[in-house]
Order: structure tokens, then sequence, then C-alpha cells
């Protein structure tokens, strides 16, 4: 294998990493438990808290297991990020702080 040949295979598998480790990372962003539906919820309400300005730490366990208690779960977390968005705005405008936090 010439010089050439190498340095480009070695670019090719630098390229390869780099997207595989991207996709890691997206895929790994949106899981906070082993529910599809749950994890669907709390990523977009965790995205559009972060797209106001809010940062959230969000740690989730004994969540329901059966489908009538994730319905409602989600209904409850939705729910909770909206009254949570709502508030830390009004926080930020009173007391000056730099940036708000949800803690879920």
């Amino acid at each position: 294998m010439q010089k050439s040949e190498r340095s480009e295979k070695q670019e090719q598998v630098a390229g390869y990493l780099a997207d595989l480790e991207n996709t890691y990372q997206n895929i790994h962003a949106g899981i906070y438990c082993k529910d599809w539906t749950l994890d669907a919820i709390l990523y977009t309400e965790i995205e559009r808290a972060r797209q106001q300005g809010i940062s959230v730490t969000c740690k989730v366990q004994n969540y329901p297991k059966d489908q009538d208690g994730i319905q409602c779960m989600g209904k409850v977390l939705v729910t909770l990020f909206e009254y949570a968005i709502t508030e830390s705005k009004k926080t930020k405008k009173t007391d000056g702080s730099k940036e708000p936090q949800i803690d879920v």
C-alpha cells in the first residue's frame, strides 16, 4: 500500500469514527429512561426549556411500567415542564440570576 493510500484510509477511518461518535451522542442525548414514550416527552420538553435559556438536569427512576401509568406520567411531565418554564422566566426577570435551572 502506498503512503498516500494509507493516509487516505486513515482519514476515512477517522471520519467514520467521528461520525460514529456523533451518532452515539445524538442517540444517547435523548435517553432518560428505558421507555421510548417518556424519553420522547422528556427530550422534547428539555430541548424546549434549553432553547429558552433554561438549564435542565433530569434523573428518572421508579416510573410506572404499565401503559396507563406511562401515559399519566407523560401528561404530568408536560404540565410540570410548562409550569417550570413559565416560573423560570419570571424568576430570571425578578432576581437577575444568570441562568434559570429546572431539576426533574
